[in-house]
């Protein structure tokens, strides 16, 4: 009851105006440079059933920047319905986030030995996925998960960072970061004794350029030297390259220093020329194929009995033959020289024992013609020298005759 009372009245008709239901819209999209947003950035929640809307047409923003709780001015946004009929509907507020926009990042650097991806090693043009032609700068280093040569390595962002004037629109996160490591170039040198011929083996290449930590370096193949003789030479690389997979070979030189010699000699027994030893006894066992020498003046050892000395070169020099001296040296090489036993061959150990008697003042071997007169008592024995190489089996006389 108001002032009057109820009983008296009844309700014959009346009239109920139904509002339409106001939305807020909000929504989110990835920084793309403009401040245009489309209906499909954002979303409808009618909060009525299972009544649903959708946004078509576009608004606007007052800036591009990445930011939250942007407000959007409407423009041609308008709902319509799929399972809801729009016209229950109207717009209130609309807001959108806009978001940062990953970036690709590419990467290039010569293998270092380390594992680091420093924002030096950005290629010309490494940041894509920009809009608007935006120009971005990398800062900080990231990590590589193994420090060797290869191609599109996986790089972590560790403390790499993005700068330009418009980096805020934009991450790292959610994006690629890959790098190229290219192989380091090094260049070798060597040395080795001349040896005749022009190849240039890699076993004589020990020292090389530009390498880092204590990575060790090795050539396999070969290359070769303008010419054999003595001097240093430029190597044509040929099929030499560097057997460590982190480095290329650039270029390489060859020392080629003069061959040692070695000089070797025998005489049996002592000889009538003492302690003298002529160029004629000796050879030089160390030459090149092809290769000849001459040998004059004098050597000398220091004793006569059976055995192997050195021999000092006193006169001895060397001329040169098919070869050349100028790529010899005496210096660094052997000189030996053997006196042998006179019992080294069986002519002289027969030689020697036919000069033995047994003690009755008879030849050991005598002829057979000998002592036919003495009872024929004989026996055969076996000589052999003392390191056993040469035996021989004579009958020996003991008393009489031997045949």
């Amino acid at each position: 009851d108001g002032t009057g009372s109820a009983s008296n009245y009844s309700l014959a008709s009346g009239t109920f105006d139904i509002n339409s239901r106001q939305l807020n819209i909000s929504g989110s999209r990835i920084y793309n440079g403009t401040t245009v947003i489309s209906g499909s950035d954002l979303v409808v929640t009618t909060g009525v059933g299972s009544e649903v809307l959708t946004v078509s047409g576009t608004g606007s923003i007052a800036s591009a920047n990445v930011a939250n709780n942007k407000s959007v001015t409407a423009g041609s946004l308008a709902l319509s319905g799929s399972s809801g009929n729009a016209s229950n509907y109207s717009i209130g507020t609309i807001t959108i986030n806009v978001t940062e926009r990953p970036v690709n990042v590419s990467m290039e650097k010569v293998y270092d030995g380390s594992l680091n991806a420093p924002a030096s090693a950005l290629k010309s043009g490494g940041i894509t996925n920009t809009v608007l032609g935006h120009t971005l700068s990398l800062t900080g280093t990231g990590v590589m998960s193994t420090k060797d040569v290869g191609v599109g390595k996986i790089v972590s962002v560790g403390t790499l960072g993005l700068g330009g004037a418009q980096s805020a629109n934009y991450k790292l996160a959610g994006g690629t970061i890959d790098i190229d490591v290219t192989p380091r170039t090094t260049n070798a040198s060597g040395s080795r004794h001349y040896d005749g011929t022009t190849v240039a083996g890699s076993s004589a290449f020990t020292s090389f350029s530009n390498t880092v930590g204590s990575d060790t370096v090795s050539l396999s193949g070969s290359g070769t030297i303008a010419s054999a003789g003595v001097g240093s030479k430029g190597v044509t690389i040929g099929t030499l390259q560097s057997a460590h997979p982190n480095y290329i070979l650039g270029n390489a030189s060859l020392t080629v220093s003069k061959k040692p010699v070695n000089l070797f000699g025998r005489r049996v027994g002592g000889g009538s020329i003492g302690l003298n030893v002529q160029p004629s006894e000796l050879s030089f066992t160390n030459l090149p194929s092809g290769e000849t020498l001459n040998l004059s003046g004098i050597g000398t050892i220091p004793n006569l009995a059976v055995g192997t000395y050195p021999i000092n070169l006193h006169t001895l020099s060397m001329s040169n033959g098919t070869g050349s001296t100028s790529n010899y040296t005496f210096v660094g090489g052997s000189f030996l020289f053997r006196i042998i036993s006179p019992f080294t061959t069986k002519a002289n150990v027969l030689r020697a024992l036919q000069t033995m008697s047994n003690g009755n003042n008879r030849k050991l071997l005598p002829s057979k013609t000998s002592h036919r007169s003495m009872p024929a008592i004989s026996e055969r024995i076996t000589v052999s020298t003392p390191d056993q190489s040469i035996e021989v089996n004579p009958c020996v006389l003991q008393n009489g005759y031997c045949n």
